[in-house]
């Protein structure tokens, strides 16, 4: 229960709403008690009376309530309809940027599409709840009116109605357990099998070049299979529970008749009261039935609520401390790793003891082989992780100080897979910048080498891209996610591996083009294809998270140790490629 009270407290602001629905709900209930009293006057006074006045009468009211009754009806739905849009919305915002802010490595842990589907989970927690609180206080209400009814009107007659639900509740506990399991179970299976739609058709040109369809349609057919299994249980159980709520609602309703119409025969019950007897009865069974199924609808709602806030209650690690600084100024000043040790479990470093400054200006290479520490000491700059020992500070800031929005639009960063946003090429570089004209676009596409390609499309910078750039090649993609970094032209620079997909010679002019325009700003390059950093002003070598080198160029070909012979290998590499 403590998750669904919790639901309740985020949706607070609508508790005003809420509430008015429920008044209209039981302004509707109160007027329901009426009708079968109406009834009644028909059988008992109007019939052997011939009361020709008071049948106007009653018909009369008869019409006026089922109109009133329809109006408000009619209200009370668009009402709730209103209100649980906007609330859904709100919350729903909420939530997404509750993700947003997440750490990087939140992501490396997640499916996309197991993310995904909490927000399901959040649907049904807020519809739940909402729905949950309505049922109690209407259902409440009811068992405190109807059965002061039927007593009114036939004591015997009530108690021998209600024999029957102690037993509902016992089936409905015994029952609700076997649902509440199967329920979690068709939630975790549905989340996995959202998860695989997403990766199958994100990546369906990878399975498709595989050869793949096969394997992925039998993984998602047993992942199908096993819901459905689920699913089945799940029915059975209902089912079940379905035919003992009916077969005890019987038994009730032959021993009531029963006895009845016994009364009737010997003169101590007109039937007139018997029927409205019965209608009141009718009216009875949906909030006991609602109050039985209440135990199950609270063990469903847990499970969903209990996975939503599995995320909304996620602290991340990586996030701004009380006391961090908006930068109002462009940050300078050299990159210093401060002896730092950084590693994604707690048992294997990536990173050990690294102490060294990346001079403000300059253009610094990182080179190794592949999972040596590259990446993982660049994600480090921009705070997508933080160091486990050690830290780094750009100029006088320690970057734990900054705040992390201002930090990260000061550092522009390309990776290797490159991301585009649906829409046009010339959105995807401006990314809705007001302040950006066209004429700024090209000269940053120019620079990047992709105003060659882009104006020989049919619609030029106005080209469709597709969902993540499908439209365009990698080769395209990198030079134009290149392209949106430098019209933002921030203070520091980091291409990793972002230009991998381009052959040697034009890899080579970006760089040039890289180092003429950025005089004076901080630029870190990433590249397996060494002859693309030749002219840097320092390359730094990582070996098994350390750094075992570090220079220009032409004196650590000199030294001839590891930088050497990985250039001598690259060389030979890239000569027999081109």
């Amino acid at each position: 229960m403590g998750h669904i009270l919790r639901v309740s407290r985020l949706i607070k602001a609508y508790w005003g709403y809420i509430a008015q629905g429920i008044l209209v709900s039981i302004v509707i209930t109160i007027f329901g008690l009426i009708m079968p009293y109406l009834t009644k006057l028909l059988i008992d006074e109007v019939f052997p009376n011939q009361n020709w006045g008071l049948l106007y009468l009653v018909l009369a009211a008869t019409f006026i309530l089922s109109v009133f009754n329809g109006v408000v009806h009619m209200m009370r739905d668009y009402f709730q309809l209103c209100v649980g849009i906007n609330m859904g919305l709100d919350i729903r915002c909420k939530f997404y940027q509750h993700l947003i802010v997440q750490d990087v490595a939140f992501f490396d842990s997640r499916e996309t599409g197991e993310v995904l589907s909490r927000f399901g989970d959040l649907d049904d927690s807020i519809g739940g709840t909402v729905g949950l609180i309505n049922q109690v206080v209407m259902d409440t209400l009811a068992l405190l009116i109807f059965p002061a009814v039927l007593f009114y009107f036939n004591w015997q007659l009530a108690l021998i109605s209600l024999t029957m639900f102690p037993f509902n509740i016992f089936f409905m506990i015994f029952f609700g357990k076997f649902l509440a399991i199967s329920e979690k179970e068709l939630t975790v299976k549905g989340a996995g099998l959202a998860a695989k739609n997403y990766e199958t058709f994100s990546g369906i040109r990878t399975i498709l070049a595989m050869g793949l369809e096969t394997l992925c349609f039998h993984k998602y057919r047993r992942a199908v299979t096993d819901i459905r299994n689920i699913e089945r249980k799940l029915e059975l159980s209902k089912s079940l529970l379905g035919f003992t709520t009916s077969f005890l609602k019987a038994v009730s309703s032959l021993a009531y008749t029963w006895y009845g119409w016994t009364q009737i025969l010997e003169g101590n019950l007109t039937l007139g009261s018997f029927l409205a007897f019965t209608m009141y009865i009718v009216y009875l069974h949906e909030p006991l039935n609602g109050i039985v199924s209440l135990i199950k609808d609270i063990k469903v709602l847990k499970v969903h609520t209990e996975r939503f806030f599995d995320i909304y209650d996620r602290i991340p690690l990586i996030k701004n401390g009380p006391d961090t600084m908006e930068l109002t100024e462009e940050l300078s000043g050299n990159i210093e790793f401060h002896n730092v040790t950084f590693g994604y479990t707690a048992d294997q470093f990536v990173l050990n003891n690294i102490d060294i400054t990346i001079v403000d200006g300059q253009v610094t290479a990182l080179v190794g082989k592949s999972g040596q520490g590259k990446t993982t000491l660049a994600n480090l700059i921009p705070r997508f992780y933080d160091p486990v020992e050690g830290y780094v500070t750009i100029g006088k800031w320690d970057v734990r100080q900054l705040n992390l929005q201002s930090l990260r639009r000061q550092v522009g960063f390309v990776q290797q897979e490159p991301f585009l946003f649906f829409g046009t090429i010339f959105e995807n570089i401006a990314l809705d910048r007001t302040d950006v004209t066209p004429w700024q676009v090209q000269e940053a596409a120019k620079i990047a080498f992709a105003d060659g390609f882009i104006q020989e499309l049919p619609e030029g910078y106005n080209t469709q891209v597709g969902e993540r750039g499908i439209q365009l090649s990698q080769g395209q993609k990198q030079r134009i996610v290149l392209a949106r970094i430098l019209l933002l032209d921030t203070p520091i620079l980091i291409l990793d591996e972002a230009t991998s997909a381009l052959d040697a010679e034009t890899e080579s002019k970006i760089f040039r083009n890289l180092i003429e325009i950025r005089n004076g700003q901080s630029t870190i390059i990433i590249s397996h294809r060494l002859s693309a950093i030749m002219n840097a002003d320092r390359i730094i070598v990582l070996h098994n998270g350390y750094i075992v080198e570090e220079g220009r160029h032409p004196d650590l070909i000199k030294q001839g140790n590891l930088y050497a012979q990985l250039y001598a290998t690259n060389t030979i590499e890239e000569s027999k490629s081109g």
